[in-house]
């Protein structure tokens, strides 16, 4: 069964859509482990498209394990210094999926 949502934005162009595609194998707490930069958390799974935010070395994103049709780009959440939540679109390669606790 293919499971797939769309995304609808109301970047520069409102007939603007993309599809997901879940992958419940990364769903879960990750940490930004970029190299020096920092990690831009996007409107659209592209370099193209609008920074809402960036993400410190070392920083929490929450992966919703929906990815883009690339498999590139996953969707999920961090929470600013402020407090407040934002969502949005990260590139896969600099994120690490962090062990999920167990119970015992």
């Amino acid at each position: 069964m293919n499971l797939s949502a769309k995304i609808i934005t109301t970047d520069e162009m409102p007939e603007t859509y993309t599809d997901l595609h879940p992958h419940p194998e990364f769903y879960g707490e990750c940490e930004v482990t970029t190299k020096h930069d920092d990690l831009f958390l996007r409107t659209q799974p592209t370099t193209d498209s609008e920074v809402i935010t960036s993400l410190k070395k070392g920083s929490s994103f929450f992966s919703f394990g929906l990815f883009d049709s690339s498999l590139k780009w996953v969707l999920g959440q961090a929470k600013l210094p402020t407090g407040e939540m934002v969502a949005g679109f990260a590139y896969i390669q600099y994120l690490t999926l962090k062990e999920k606790e167990t119970n015992k």
